[in-house]
């Protein structure tokens, strides 16, 4: 089991297998004769080229077995045959096992133990060892749902298989495809698919995303040929999302039109079980005028056509389970080339409809297959009113939602509105295991060594919050470093008082304190930092001296200019929560003061927005014991570091 903790990409050191080396260097060395033999009439080509009719996909091709003969490159021949023997020369090293005897025992006995069945967790890169009874149990109760699946009494290959020989026979007649296409599309010795499951380990229960396997099934390669054809028309959809760098792209540009409105509010949506909910008239039909829409007229194969092989692929999705054979009767199964292709295009047609036929609209709306990311600039109760309508909208496909005024998670980004711009960061879903390659692993030196470089990389291109990087030092750091000093220095006392400047208004109301108590929990807890009226990116505390409620809040700004913001806001009787509070009858300004209590040395807005909420927490200032509203507390408790 030690080894389990290398992860589940780590590659075992083996000796050479000889036939598969050689076999490898004979590829290489074709493949570098091949471009010698072609490289004249590469330079050759001219302009005209580029409208001449292109290669079939690698799929439909039959491979060449075609190999250039030695001696038309002298300087070539000498090359290969350097390579070839400095390798068959290395191979004769002794090879050093990268498993100790126990570690590859204990894999060996995992291997050969029928009693668990070992998979990857659905997300997050984690491997979950489940007893196989629990496991077989899960997927039989999945497959038990006669809505989505069916148990057939026979094995169907064959019959399948000959309808789908009928209408790839009637394609070629049709002159839709060439009779060598047609004989490309034929698997050539056909089996069922598999079923399987992937356990989600972050839902309750971890109940199993199924898995068709459709490698050598019947409607394999069909099912490649309409991916070729259909998926160029997925990036011209209004919504489309291509990844991660794809979203931050969109989001500059959304920035770059200017600070967003006032009460704007972020959420994300995820559509329930899409793949399995998919009805396929509504799927085949949604393909169709995506493919008529989205293409020249006349082009070959037509939509009919390849609306015929999808209609195939969906109601000939057979696969074997625990010695039953069975048909998916509902949607599609996620294993099949076409799946992410057609339910994108199938929730362009579905979101095309919702969105036309609700009064508001979203100022933005973002789709990643199944996961929504919109931006909403109509008040909470008509987003709400909006989701509740988007649940109603269709009979199968059903929304969760998160909705937040301040952030949100989309993908791998963590989405945050600030000052009405929207700022992006990293963010890691609570299963994420980080689980990348061990350094033991036998992978290629380059190969392990790119990983820190790419995710650093990563970090610079999302992370849109400016903070500066932590210290980092070439040795741990010792005494020498925290005691000795070239200049005699001054500790700062820690503490809260007013900064003394000039006409600051605030200094008046700001408490002198090194400490700062919870009306509530009666508990103290000390001030770490120098802190006034002139500090920034710090967490306060207002205190009704009338009441004794108290309210925790933020600021990026310094602590003058967010409570001249609440002084403000409470002459005038605005509605946010102190001003309401500090206009009840018999409160007025006098009553507030304000303690800065927490600070970060950086402009981080998650840092301070979490530091926020585990003050609200713990010196419990919520409605109705305090100040804070609900809405303030968005970020999980468990997310917070303790105090210390």
């Amino acid at each position: 089991m030690i080894g389990w903790g290398r992860g589940r990409a780590q590659n075992a050191s083996s000796t050479v297998n000889l036939i598969e080396l050689s076999e490898d260097l004979y590829r290489f060395s074709r493949r570098l004769r091949l471009a010698e033999f072609f490289y004249d009439e590469d330079d050759e080509e001219t302009d005209n080229t580029a409208h001449s009719q292109l290669p079939p996909p690698a799929f439909l091709r039959k491979p060449s077995s075609f190999t250039p003969d030695t001696g038309r490159d002298l300087a070539l021949d000498t090359f290969i045959k350097g390579v070839s023997s400095e390798i068959m020369l290395e191979r004769q090293r002794n090879i050093f096992s990268n498993l100790r005897n126990e570690e590859k025992e204990a894999l060996r006995e995992l291997r050969d133990n029928d009693k668990i069945t070992v998979k990857p967790a659905d997300k997050g890169g984690a491997v979950v060892v489940m007893d196989t009874t629990d496991y077989i149990g899960e997927c039989t109760r999945q497959l038990d749902n006669t809505t989505y699946y069916r148990i057939l009494t026979s094995d169907p290959t064959n019959s399948y298989n000959k309808k789908i020989q009928e209408a790839i026979d009637k394609g070629i007649e049709e002159k839709e495809i060439s009779s060598e296409i047609g004989k490309a599309l034929l698997v050539p010795h056909p089996t069922p698919g598999r079923f399987y499951i992937l356990p989600k380990v972050h839902k309750e229960g971890n109940p199993g995303r199924p898995i068709i396997g459709g490698n050598g099934c019947p409607t394999e390669i069909i099912s490649q040929f309409v991916d070729y054809h259909m998926k160029d028309l997925v990036s011209q959809l209004p919504s489309y999302v291509q990844d991660d760098m794809d979203f931050l792209r969109k989001i500059h540009d959304i920035n770059k039109t200017g600070p967003l409105p006032p009460d704007t509010l972020l959420c994300t949506m995820d559509v329930s079980a899409l793949y399995t909910n998919i009805p396929h008239e509504e799927g085949t039909d949604a393909c169709r005028i995506a493919l008529e829409e989205g293409r020249d007229q006349g082009t070959k194969p037509s939509p009919s056509f390849i609306c015929t092989l999808i209609q195939l692929i969906l109601t000939l999705n057979f696969f074997t389970f625990h010695d039953n054979t069975y048909l998916q009767t509902h949607g599609t199964a996620m294993g099949t080339c076409m799946a992410p292709t057609y339910a994108n295009i199938f929730m362009g047609a579905i979101e095309r409809r919702l969105l036309g036929s609700f009064p508001d609209k979203p100022l933005v709306w973002l789709r990643y297959i199944d996961d929504i990311f919109l931006i909403w600039t109509h008040g909470r109760a008509k987003l709400e009113a909006f989701i509740q309508h988007a649940n109603t909208f269709h009979p199968t496909i059903k929304f969760t939602s998160n909705i937040s005024p301040i952030h949100v998670p989309f993908l791998d980004v963590m989405v945050t509105l600030l000052d009405n711009y929207i700022h992006t960061d990293l963010y890691s879903k609570p299963t994420d295991t980080f689980n990348y390659l061990h350094w033991s692993s036998c992978h290629p030196q380059h190969t392990r060594r790119s990983i820190p470089y790419s995710l650093a990389f990563r970090l610079i291109d999302v992370k849109a919050i400016p903070t500066l990087p932590m210290a980092a030092f070439r040795r741990p750091k010792n005494l020498r470093d925290s005691l000795v000093h070239s200049s005699a220095s001054r500790r700062d006392i820690v503490g809260s008082g007013p900064c003394n400047i000039s006409r600051c208004m605030t200094c008046t109301s700001i408490t002198s304190s090194t400490t700062f108590t919870s009306t509530i929990t009666r508990k103290s807890y000390n001030i770490l930092h120098s802190l006034s009226c002139h500090s920034h990116n710090v967490i306060y505390l207002i205190t009704c001296n009338l009441c004794n409620k108290q309210y925790v809040g933020l600021t990026s700004q310094t602590l003058r200019k967010r409570f001249n913001t609440h002084r403000f806001n409470i002459n005038n009787d605005r509605g946010d929560a102190v001003a309401k509070h500090f206009n009840l009858p018999g409160h007025t300004i006098s009553h507030a003061k304000i303690t800065p209590i927490d600070q970060l040395l950086t402009t981080d807005m998650i840092g301070l927005q979490n530091k926020e909420t585990f003050w609200i927490h713990t010196l419990q200032t919520l409605e109705p014991q305090g100040i804070n509203i609900n809405d303030q507390a968005t970020f999980p408790i468990t997310q917070i570091h303790k105090h210390t």
